[in-house]
C-alpha cells in the first residue's frame, strides 16, 4: 500500500532553505556588529566630551563595562615607578569593596600586562599560571580581558574586564576595547592638558592676590596668608611653613595651615631630618611621590602621601622653604605642578621681601616721629611744667600755713610727678627712635611690662630710675628682664585686687628690683623652682635676693653689685 501525498523535498529546496538561513544569520551579525559599533561611537563620544580628568576616567571604565556587557571593569592609572596610582572601578557594591580592603597593588595578571603592555585575554583566570589569586572577600572572577591605555608611546595605565556575559571575551571584544583605549589615550591627554592650564590659572590668581594684599594698606600675616593661598591652589592636605632657626642645624616650623596632626606648629627640629634640608641648602624645589615617602621611613610623615617642598626665596637669598602635603592616597605632584608652585613661592618671596621692606620705612617714619615728639616735650613741655612749678613755689612762699597753703604744695608735688613720668616717656620714645636693632635697657624692660601687662591683664605701677641704659646690657639685662617676669607673674596670683608695684633702680650700688603686691605670703615661698632660679642668678652675681612679707604686702627684692664692683671684690 502507497500513500500518494508523502513527498521529499528535492536537493535544490533544501540548498535554498539552507542559504537564506545564513543569509538571515549574517544579517543578524551585521545588525549586532553595527550596535556594537554605534555604542563604540557613543562611548568615544561620550569620553571626549569630557574636560575634567576624574569624570574622563571614570566615563572610560563605564564605556568599556557597557560595550562588552562585563560584570566588572577598572581602570588602572600607572605611577613613575609602575605600580598603580589610581585604581578606579564598577561593578563591585560598596560592602565588597569594604570587605576586601586595599586597592590592588599591580600584582597577578594586573602585573603582568603593567610589565609587558599587550592585551591579554584569557578564559580561565585561575589556570593562568601569572594569576595571584584574590584576597578574602573578592567577589569570583572568570575570564579577563586586558588592553593598555597609551598617550603616544607612554603607557598612562590598564583597562581591565571580568566576567563576560558570554562565558569568554571574543576577539571582537578585544577589537572594540582596544579602539575604545586608543581614543581613551587621546581624552586624557586633553582632559590633563585642560587640568595644567587650570592649575597654571589658580597659581597666576593666588600669585596676584598675595602681592595685592601683602602690599596693601592692611597689615596682614605674610607667612600664614601665603601658606593658606598654596593650600587651595595645590589642593593640599597641610602646608609647612619652615625657616633656619638661631641654630644653624635647626629648622622651625612658623606656620601650618590645613591639618597639623603631629602638632609641628612652633616647634624645632634638626635639618637633617627634614626632607627641607636639601631644598633650604641650594634652592631647589623638589618632590615625592606617595612610595618615595613611604621609602624615607620617617614617622611625622606617615600621615601623608604625596610631598613637594618648595624654596621661599627672593631674588639674593633664600628665605625659608614650603613643605606641601597631599593626603594618602593622593594624586603625585606633577612637574607642572612643581613649576607653577616654585614661580609662586619666589613671587611670594619677593613679596614678603618687599612688604618687609615698606614696614622698616614706616618704622623709620615711626621713629622719626617719636624722636621729634621726644624732643617737644624735653624743650617745650618740661621747661613750661618747671616754670610754672617755681612761679607756685614762689606764691606757696608768700601764703600763711593752712588750706591753701596745703593745696598749692599738693599741685607742686603733682607737677613734679609729672615732670618725672613725661621723662620716663621722652626715655622710651627716644630709645624706640633708635630702632629695634638698638634697644636700651630700659626699652627692653619696658617692652616686657608692657608684654606681660596684655598676657596677664595687669595695669602694675612702674618707677625706673637711675642709669638704666648704661648697666643694664648683655646678661645682665637678661639676668634683669628674667627676675622681672617670673616676679610679676608670681605677684599677680597673690595680689589683692591686682595691685602690683614695680620698682628698678639703677645707682653706684647696682641694679635693684623690687616688686610689691598687695596679696598675702604664698605658701610655698621659697620652694619653687622659679624663685630658686632667681636666688641663683642673684648669687652668681654675689648679690641677694628676699621674699616676705611687710606690712599688708608681700615684697620681692633682688640686688646685684656692678660687675666692676665684683671684680674689685674677687681682686681683694
Amino acid at each position: 500500500m502507497t500513500d500518494s501525498n508523502l513527498s521529499f523535498p528535492d536537493p535544490p529546496r533544501i540548498e535554498l532553505d539552507r542559504r537564506l538561513s545564513d543569509l538571515v544569520d549574517a544579517a543578524n551579525q551585521v545588525l549586532a556588529t553595527q550596535g556594537r559599533l554605534r555604542a563604540l561611537l557613543r562611548a568615544n563620544h561620550a569620553i571626549s566630551a569630557q574636560l575634567d580628568l576624574d569624570s574622563v576616567l571614570r566615563s572610560i571604565v563605564a564605556s568599556a563595562q557597557e560595550l562588552t556587557g562585563a560584570q566588572f571593569a577598572a581602570l588602572g592609572v600607572l605611577d613613575e615607578h609602575g605600580g598603580l596610582e589610581q585604581f578606579i572601578h564598577t561593578g563591585m557594591d560598596p560592602e565588597d569593596v569594604a570587605r576586601i580592603g586595599r586597592l590592588p597593588q599591580g600584582e597577578g595578571l594586573l602585573g603582568a600586562l603593567i610589565r609587558d603592555p599587550t592585551p591579554i585575554r584569557i578564559t580561565d583566570i585561575a589556570s593562568d599560571r601569572r594569576a595571584a589569586g584574590f584576597p578574602d572577600g573578592h567577589p569570583p572572577m572568570r575570564d579577563f580581558l586586558g588592553v593598555p591605555v597609551r598617550i603616544r608611546d607612554a603607557v598612562y595605565g590598564n583597562l581591565y574586564l571580568a566576567n563576560s556575559p558570554a562565558g569568554a571575551f571574543t576577539e571582537e571584544d578585544e577589537q572594540l576595547v582596544r579602539s575604545l583605549a586608543a581614543t581613551a589615550g587621546f581624552a586624557v591627554e586633553n582632559a590633563r592638558l585642560y587640568r595644567e592650564t587650570q592649575r597654571r590659572q589658580q597659581w597666576a590668581v593666588a600669585s596676584a592676590e598675595i602681592t595685592a594684599q601683602l602690599l596693601g594698606p592692611e597689615p596682614v600675616d605674610a607667612l600664614s596668608l601665603v601658606a593658606g593661598k598654596v593650600l587651595v591652589a595645590a589642593g593640599a592636605m597641610s602646608v609647612f611653613v619652615v625657616f633656619q632657626a638661631d641654630e644653624a642645624d635647626r629648622l622651625t616650623v612658623v606656620d601650618v595651615q590645613g591639618a597639623d596632626p603631629h602638632l609641628a606648629r612652633a616647634t624645632t627640629v634638626t635639618t637633617a631630618e627634614t626632607i627641607a634640608d636639601a631644598t633650604l641648602r641650594t634652592g631647589d624645589a623638589r618632590r615625592f611621590d606617595e612610595h618615595e615617602i613611604r621609602a624615607l621611613g620617617k614617622p611625622h610623615l606617615e600621615a601623608f602621601g604625596p610631598v613637594m617642598v618648595l624654596p621661599l626665596t627672593t631674588p639674593d637669598r633664600t628665605l625659608g622653604a614650603l613643605v606641601v602635603a597631599r593626603a594618602q592616597g593622593g594624586v603625585a605632584f606633577s612637574d607642572m605642578d612643581v613649576l607653577a608652585a616654585t614661580d609662586f613661592a619666589g613671587r611670594a618671596g619677593v613679596a614678603i621681601e618687599l612688604a618687609a621692606a615698606r614696614r622698616q620705612t614706616e618704622q623709620v617714619l615711626l621713629f622719626e616721629d617719636r624722636g621729634r615728639i621726644a624732643r617737644d616735650l624735653h624743650d617745650r613741655v618740661i621747661q613750661q611744667l618747671f616754670a610754672t612749678g617755681m612761679q607756685l613755689q614762689g606764691v606757696l612762699g608768700t601764703l600763711p600755713p593752712g588750706r591753701s597753703a596745703d593745696r598749692v604744695d599738693a599741685a607742686v608735688t603733682s607737677l613734679d610727678d609729672s615732670i618725672a613720668q613725661i621723662r620716663r616717656i621722652i626715655f622710651t620714645l627716644e630709645s624706640t627712635a633708635r630702632g629695634p636693632e638698638r634697644s636700651t635697657g630700659r626699652q627692653r624692660l619696658f617692652d616686657l611690662i608692657e608684654q606681660l601687662s596684655t598676657a596677664l591683664s595687669i595695669d602694675p605701677q612702674v618707677n625706673v630710675s637711675g642709669p638704666v641704659d648704661a648697666v643694664l646690657d648683655g646678661d645682665l639685662a637678661e639676668d634683669v628682664l628674667a627676675v622681672v617676669r617670673e616676679g610679676v607673674s608670681n605677684a599677680v596670683k597673690h595680689a589683692a585686687g591686682g595691685v602690683i608695684d614695680l620698682t628698678v633702680t639703677a645707682d653706684a650700688r647696682g641694679i635693684a628690683v623690687v616688686v610689691r603686691n598687695s596679696g598675702s605670703l604664698p605658701a610655698d615661698s621659697g620652694r619653687r623652682s622659679g624663685l630658686r632660679n632667681l636666688e641663683e642668678r642673684a648669687r652668681r652675681r654675689h648679690g641677694g635676693m628676699t621674699l616676705g612679707a611687710e606690712g599688708d604686702s608681700t615684697v620681692l627684692r633682688w640686688n646685684v653689685p656692678l660687675r666692676h664692683l665684683v671684680e674689685a671684690v674677687v681682686q681683694a
